[in-house]
């Protein structure tokens, strides 16, 4: 999982979608044996079995519906999701050899410098499909999503820190990437980032309450009205940390709501014309695929796991790794793929969760 995760960033030098495409495919199929590994080595529990199979049974049929409209995109998209779902359902604790932190620390180095020597080149404000934008983008299909994965490799350089030797060049290049996810005008990443730095520096000794992780994982779904709210309420010309505040998403969670034609499709979504693609906000990507019951069956799973997770947050490694999570859940206010299962995104949920139940203590300081 580490090194294809360095690869997907390595493949963006190249122009030929083939390639990065193979790379996503790659990575995607090691995060489903990862996820369903966990899964038969945690202990059985028959709630969890039977979300897990109304879930599988809500995408089966959802897949089956588009009858002679299913393509490959739709199967693969929907393993994606169902692989994440799975993997957010597994509740044990984990012990992580110390050469993972090594090693991960040394990768995660290399695709920062990957990603500044990215921002450099002649790609730096192109998206994958070749058009160009006005923030930085790095070849990616969008510049939030480059924000995201910026801030995913910040997050991940700042956990493994002290496993770092060269720390004071390491903070350096973390400042570089704040700067970048800054160009990218991915605020939600940024904010995650900074909420992140503060924890380190007051917090580090602290569990979360469980208010915080309440506010955290709703946020996204107030996000929504209180976006669409505050846009047809007269307030466009709302600004935020020096920005629009407006980005065009009005529409798009206008569009996607309307793929909702029929009530069944209220409660068991429409995968077959909304195909898992990206609503620009995590829950309205779930609720639009698979319906009222798939996002409470995935609220249902997230909020158990992560409850479980902070109860036994033994490790400042540990503790440092659920505010990353609980970062995954303000970033999906305004980018869907952590909620997706899209590799490389689902690459960093399964680093924070595995960090986040690690039960030896591997202090952070």
């Amino acid at each position: 999982m580490l090194l294809t995760s360095l690869a997907s960033f390595a493949v963006l030098f190249f122009r030929d979608i083939t390639i990065r495409h193979t790379t996503v495919f790659l990575g995607s199929s090691i995060f489903y044996f990862l996820a369903f590994k966990r899964m038969f080595s945690s202990r059985f529990k028959i709630g969890v079995f039977i979300r897990l199979t109304l879930m599988f049974i809500i995408i089966f049929l959802g897949v089956l519906a588009t009858s002679d409209n299913i393509t490959w995109e739709i199967i693969y998209a929907s393993l994606n999701f169902y692989g994440l779902y799975v993997f957010v359902s597994t509740d044990n604790k984990l012990t992580i050899p110390q050469h993972f932190y090594k090693w991960s620390g040394r990768i995660f180095v290399i695709a920062a410098l990957l990603l500044i020597a990215l921002s450099l080149s002649s790609v730096a404000y192109v998206r994958e499909d070749g058009r160009e934008t006005t923030h930085l983008a790095l070849g990616m299909t969008n510049p939030n999503l480059t924000g995201l994965l910026i801030s995913g490799v910040f997050n991940m350089l700042l956990i493994n820190l002290k496993h770092i030797r060269a720390k004071l060049l390491v903070i350096a290049i973390m400042g570089y990437l704040i700067y970048l996810v800054w160009l990218t005008n991915a605020r939600t990443s940024f904010l995650s980032m900074m909420i992140l730095i503060i924890y380190v520096l007051f917090y580090k000794d602290r569990k979360i309450p469980s208010f915080i992780l309440f506010i955290m994982m709703i946020a996204p779904i107030l996000f929504i009205f209180i976006y669409l709210g505050l846009y047809y309420s007269g307030f466009e010309d709302f600004v935020l940390l020096g920005k629009d505040f407006f980005s065009g998403r009005e529409d798009t969670y206008v569009y996607f709501l309307n793929m909702l034609q029929k009530p069944s499709h209220y409660l068991f979504g429409n995968i077959g014309f909304v195909a898992f693609r990206n609503a620009h906000n995590g829950p309205l990507a779930i609720f639009c695929n698979v319906g009222l019951i798939g996002l409470v069956l995935f609220y249902w799973n997230f909020a158990h796991h992560l409850s479980f997770l902070n109860t036994n947050a033994d490790s400042r490694t540990s503790r440092l790794a659920m505010v990353c999570i609980l970062g995954v859940c303000l970033q999906t206010s305004a980018e869907a793929l952590m909620f997706l299962g899209v590799f490389p995104a689902s690459a960093f949920m399964y680093f924070y969760f595995l960090m986040a139940s690690c039960k030896q203590n591997l202090d952070y300081k």
